[in-house]
């Protein structure tokens, strides 16, 4: 793919530097064109084994236009760092999703991947704002301020109190959106397996306890064996307000890792909890907190701006803010390899860059300022942009296909990133029309066979015969001898 460079007027006033660092309403109703970088199959992530024809599917290594999107305002984007499928809302409230799909965390109705978007049905004809995505579920936050979720409830992850394995449904799933138990709601994340909302200011949490990541005080776990240790987690069907200190205080913003939880409150503090390793908390010390505490690192004139909305995100291993100008600071693995940041440093190479939008995959990053788009990392499908003469970037390197465009939002997951693209400028309309090429998947592979059998609550009429895994597509973790520290 050639492209010809642009240059964009670098200086904005600070007036319209503001304007572009507000993600919150308007720039999210106008919304823009959606751009997908990453793999086209997403059955084969992680499973080297699986056949695959590179052919038909090739990795897009550069961004592309998906084909059932072209011309379609998007106004939000979500992935997440333990997801394999990817969610996208348009302006008018319609929900599309694509990825993997063996625990229906794609909620339509059956178990067969998708890889293109297809549109989600919302009862009532409810219109969705926000969105996240779990390792194997989705929430989605509508605009009356309700939550609908749906994939797998081995954990109570979907909020809608009645989760958990038993003996009749050993892995309980919800193949089609429903609602979760809470009104109110201004955000929405998802970790692997566990959800928060930020509902009237408040953070609530639902789903696995393992690392403390519900900030409730507990991780849940009890032993199942008589005769030897074998450690288990209770599930939390409900969402529930998260403990401690923090929930004296009004929160304003939320993101998840793999097994961590931030939050900022409205005071310019950033609070962190569950999973401790590698410094991802950023407290200073590889410890799981069971309840929020606060990064003693965001205080005085390193507090979090409380004049525009806060820019947080979370990864498998790491956690990212910006502060104040924009400046991101980041903690926990950083990379691949070498030390970890054991509390927040900022990145240097991206100062004065005023972020609008930052987003952490599994093991990648992006960032967005400007007219200028940032991706770093470890890549095997191409999900960094920089085209197929370069997979990884262990430093912030930007990304030259979209140098000029003005990028709204961003989203990472498990080998794909997604980018909405303003195109309120007509020249940038046309340019982008030109220069990306548009993706039409090939047909979807249909495992020809029943549709998907859920626990409690059922499963919602399949689009057609489509066979899942025999046992359903969540496995429960095996018990373990002793708590896993990563």
């Amino acid at each position: 793919q050639a492209r010809r460079r642009r240059t964009r007027p670098a200086n904005h006033t600070a007036a319209q530097t503001a304007a572009m660092a507000d993600t919150s309403a308007n720039e999210g109703a106008k919304g823009g064109e959606l751009l997908y970088a990453g793999v086209t199959r997403a059955a084969i992530v992680g499973r080297p084994q699986k056949e695959h024809d590179a052919e038909a599917y090739p990795n897009q290594s550069l961004p592309v236009r998906l084909a059932p999107l072209v011309g379609v305002k998007i106004s939000f984007v979500a992935a997440g760092a333990a997801a394999v499928h990817s969610v996208a809302i348009a302006t008018d409230g319609r929900l599309f999703a694509w990825g993997r799909n063996e625990a229906a965390q794609l909620g339509l109705g059956d178990l067969m991947d998708r890889n293109a978007p297809t549109e989600v049905a919302l009862p009532g004809g409810a219109k969705a704002v926000a969105a996240a995505c779990g390792k194997f579920h989705t929430a989605c936050m509508t605009s009356d301020g309700s939550v609908y979720t749906w994939g797998a409830d081995n954990y109570g992850q979907l909020g809608r109190g009645a989760g958990g394995a038993t003996k009749k449904a050993p892995e309980p799933r919800e193949a089609t959106p429903g609602k979760a138990g809470i009104s109110g709601a201004t955000a929405v994340a998802c970790g692997a397996e566990f959800t928060l909302v930020l509902a009237n200011g408040k953070v609530h949490a639902c789903g696995m306890p393992q690392y403390g990541q519900l900030g409730n005080g507990t991780d849940g776990s009890f032993n199942k064996s008589d005769s030897s240790i074998k450690l288990a987690y209770e599930p939390h069907p409900r969402l529930s307000p998260v403990l401690g200190e923090l929930a004296t205080l009004t929160c304003r913003a939320i993101a998840c890792g793999t097994n961590h939880s931030l939050a900022a409150d409205s005071d310019g503090g950033l609070w962190s909890w569950g999973n401790g390793g590698y410094g991802r908390l950023g407290h200073n010390v590889q410890k799981d907190e069971l309840l929020p505490r606060k990064i003693d690192f965001f205080k005085d004139r390193y507090a979090l701006p409380t004049d525009t909305p806060a820019t947080l995100a979370a990864g498998a291993t790491m956690s990212l803010a910006c502060g104040v100008a924009g400046q991101p600071f980041a903690w926990g693995k950083l990379k691949t390899s070498g030390d970890n940041e054991m509390y927040p440093k900022p990145n240097y190479d991206l100062s004065g860059w005023n972020l609008r939008s930052a987003a952490c995959g599994s093991t990648i990053t992006c960032v967005t300022a400007d007219t200028q788009t940032v991706t770093w990392g470890h890549a095997l499908h191409g999900e960094l942009a920089f085209g197929p003469a370069k997979k990884s970037s262990a430093n912030p390197k930007e990304v030259d296909a979209l140098n000029g465009y003005t990028v709204l939002k961003v989203a990472c997951g498990v080998a794909q990133t997604l980018y909405v693209v303003d195109t309120t400028n007509p020249e940038d309309a046309r340019l982008l029309g030109e220069e990306f090429k548009v993706w039409e998947a090939p047909p979807d592979e249909d495992p020809s066979a029943v549709p998907a059998k859920g626990g409690k609550g059922g499963v919602g009429k399949a689009a057609g015969k489509v066979k899942g895994p025999k046992k359903g597509g969540v496995k429960k973790p095996k018990a373990s001898k002793k708590k896993a520290t990563k």
